[in-house]
């Protein structure tokens, strides 16, 4: 009788240990499946995000088009074509300068692109010193689009021109080679 009850037991514990086998298995795999889900999750929460900044970027573009376009369409606004002295490349300029606005566009294409550790930075020259207006890069195409502000308290403006400088601008115009000039005395009058 204790040999047949020890057997049953054994035969029941064992059918329990696989049953308990089987469950950790089964919620192993559970868990597994889970974590793959949390990870494909966070990269669809990931790629939302990039899809949401790509949108507010796209955004903002157009909302720089569109001032662009109604500085474009004043009559408060002064336009300044310009190729770059020498003119041995194709690159080509405008200089938008909106009186309304208080805002100035500068608009290229086909700029090379500038090696590292340099950048190309707008001035504007008020009564014989250069202010800087900004540094920009143009996109891998050639393509640049850079709005600034007018600077305040500068009343008159005699040039423009575009150098290059180090990257991250300098405060003070250094760099000897210029880009592009534009004579501004004309757009002010």
């Amino acid at each position: 009788f204790v040999a047949v009850a020890a057997f049953t037991g054994m035969v029941w514990v064992r059918h329990e240990g696989n049953s308990l086998r089987q469950e950790n298995a089964d919620l192993q795999a559970q868990f597994d499946q889970t974590l793959s889900q949390k990870v494909e999750l966070a990269a669809i929460t990931n790629q939302l995000a990039d899809q949401k900044q790509a949108a507010a970027d796209l955004e903002l573009q157009a909302r720089g088009d569109q001032d662009l376009l109604v500085a474009l369409l004043s009559n408060q606004t002064k336009v300044a074509d310009l190729r770059p002295p020498g003119a041995e490349t194709d690159s080509i300029g405008r200089l938008v300068w909106d009186g309304d606005q208080k805002r100035i566009w500068f608009v290229a294409s086909s700029l090379p692109q500038r090696p590292p550790g340099e950048t190309y930075q707008i001035w504007a020259n008020s009564g014989g010193k250069y202010y800087s207006l900004g540094t920009f890069q143009p996109d891998k195409d050639g393509f640049a689009r850079y709005q600034t502000v007018v600077p305040e308290g500068i009343t008159s403006y005699a040039s423009a021109v575009v150098t290059m400088e180090r990257a991250g601008g300098s405060p003070v115009r250094e760099g000897p080679t210029v880009f592009f000039v534009w004579d501004l005395s004309r757009l002010k009058d």
